[in-house]
């Protein structure tokens, strides 16, 4: 049961914020990606943006000051990809970056596996991502594997960083109401027991990221599941919005936050 509501006056900055956007992103998000791609890494800016954010799911993590701390996006094959067939209703995952400070802290594993969430809702049956060749152990180990060879290349070359295609399919899980709390939120125990049925266990995965607190606004019922679904429950604490307009923000938190190896920048251009 979701515990009562207190409203904090003043709420210390306990966890970042965690929101879903769908559309464009502010100009926040694409500073970051700007600093992280263009900037750090020498990717074209007319390669970085494109045609696609306007119709992906992006998920942003933010701190103090409004400061975007992480975000990736999801492309739905309604966003601009159609399913191949015997390639099922897949999604892609890309544009993952991360603040510099911030990396080695599970924010940019956070995102990644939100996204993950998020297509399960929209009953999506696997993602693919096109990550650097660099990073392809770090994905094999989160139960990603090379794309079949015949839904196109697996590996290739983009803004001269070499790259492979990966796909990992999702397992569907039963629908969640917003409102309240899952049976394994916050249970430690109760998530490793759902983990333990899926072929690549979630918790040992991204679940476990390091973010152990965080805020959601509460007009967000996205939001409000796809955090639900990674095991953080309400603590009944809330405060007002960044933009001090709309719903209050939600406090959710986790029960265990696991040690996360750092990985080396952004993973996912």
């Amino acid at each position: 049961m979701t515990p009562p509501s207190t409203t904090v006056a003043g709420a210390p900055e306990d966890g970042p914020t965690f929101a879903l956007v769908a559309g464009v992103p502010s100009a926040a998000v694409f500073d970051l990606r700007q600093e992280v791609f263009v900037g750090e890494q020498g990717v074209p800016a007319d390669l970085e943006r494109d045609a696609l954010d306007a119709s992906a799911d992006h998920a942003v993590l933010v701190g103090a000051g409004g400061l975007v701390l992480a975000t990736a996006r999801l492309i739905t094959p309604e966003g601009g990809q159609e399913p191949d067939v015997g390639r099922g209703r897949y999604g892609v995952i890309g544009r993952v970056a991360v603040r510099r400070p911030y990396r080695g802290r599970g924010l940019g594993l956070f995102v990644t596996e939100a996204l993950e969430r998020l297509a399960v809702e929209r009953g999506l049956t696997a993602i693919e991502l096109h990550a650097q060749q660099q990073v392809e152990e770090f994905y094999r180990r989160a139960g990603y594997r090379p794309r079949s060879a015949r839904f196109g290349p697996v590996r290739d070359i983009e803004a001269g960083i070499d790259h492979i295609w990966m796909r990992r399919d999702l397992e569907p899980e039963p629908s969640l109401d917003p409102g309240r709390n899952p049976p394994h939120a916050g249970d430690p125990a109760a998530s490793a027991a759902r983990s333990a049925r899926s072929a690549v266990p979630s918790a040992e995965r991204f679940s476990e990221a390091g973010v152990g607190e965080l805020w959601v606004g509460g007009a967000s019922p996205d939001a409000l599941r796809v955090v639900a679904r990674l095991g953080y429950a309400r603590t009944g604490r809330e405060r007002e919005p960044c933009e001090r307009s709309g719903a209050p923000e939600l406090e959710h938190r986790r029960g265990t936050v696991a040690a996360v190896p750092a990985v080396p920048g952004p993973v996912v251009p």
